[in-house]
């Protein structure tokens, strides 16, 4: 049994340093150089695991601002639907030095341009001159067409900077809408628009949603390497208690041993 300890203890231990080294972006990694921390990133690249390329690739940035480095970051950015940001980052690097990196950058310029949408707004039932819209907590010009990324973004119509009208539209990759957006000047509805409003500046815009995310995956990471630990510790467990010994061999098979589980 005190085998049994030892091991979990061990197992839980390696889960446990995994799951620190995630949450603490600046301390382990910053001290192993750009070079390790942009081979860490691509690594969770090659696992689809987009939301930890981008905070390695972000901190090798730091230390070192590569042009290969930064195109990594606009990859993990564009499979997380964060275009526009994905967007400057390619651009910087397509501005650069670097001929090869270049032509990468463009033709992921291209693919991500494609995947961008287009929202055109309107005001009815107020002059125009007097209406203004929030897009996701922000303001944004109405008169010409604004690029956004995919997805469900919140609207909001303002007279003379109060909140009149609110609404959610969602976007497909590479959509073009126009939204005509109906005054509704009763006080139940400035009630409405005004407490929805608030709640993007209190969440904090996209980057605030991109650490949420990213708090959100070292949690989960941080319960699937407890559930592991805990899992292990009952099968070896088990295997020792058994009365027949658990763990002892039963025979060969194929030239390696065959073992008898619980």
């Amino acid at each position: 049994m005190r085998l049994t300890l030892i091991l979990a203890s061990s197992v839980c231990a390696l889960a446990a340093g995994q799951v620190a080294a995630q949450s603490e972006p600046g301390a382990r990694r910053a001290e192993r150089g750009p070079e390790a921390i942009f081979d860490a990133g691509v690594r969770a690249m090659e696992r689809s695991d987009w939301i930890a390329a981008e905070i390695l690739f972000r901190e090798a940035l730091e230390q070192d601002a590569s042009e290969r480095t930064r195109l990594n970051l606009a990859e993990a950015l564009e499979h997380q639907g964060e275009l526009l940001a994905a967007r400057a980052e390619a651009q910087a690097v397509a501005d650069g030095e670097d001929l090869l990196l270049r032509e990468a950058a463009s033709m992921m310029l291209g693919r991500i341009d494609r995947g961008l949408s287009e929202l055109r707004l309107e005001a009815r039932g107020i002059d125009p001159d007097d209406a203004s819209f929030r897009l996701d907590g922000r303001v944004v010009e109405a008169r010409s067409p604004i690029t956004v990324d995919p997805g469900t973004h919140t609207l909001t119509l303002l007279r003379d900077g109060e909140p009149i009208a609110e609404r959610e539209v969602t976007l497909a990759r590479g959509a073009r809408r126009a939204i005509a957006m109906e005054a509704d000047l009763s006080p139940e509805a400035a009630a409405r628009a005004a407490a929805e409003i608030e709640t993007p500046r209190l969440l904090g815009g996209p980057a605030a949603r991109r650490r949420r995310r990213r708090r959100l995956a070292i949690g989960i990471s941080a319960a699937v390497a407890v559930v592991a630990c805990v899992t292990i510790g009952l099968a070896i467990g088990l295997r020792d208690d058994s009365p027949d010994g658990g763990g002892t061999t039963r025979g060969r098979a194929s030239g390696g041993l065959t073992y008898r589980f619980p």
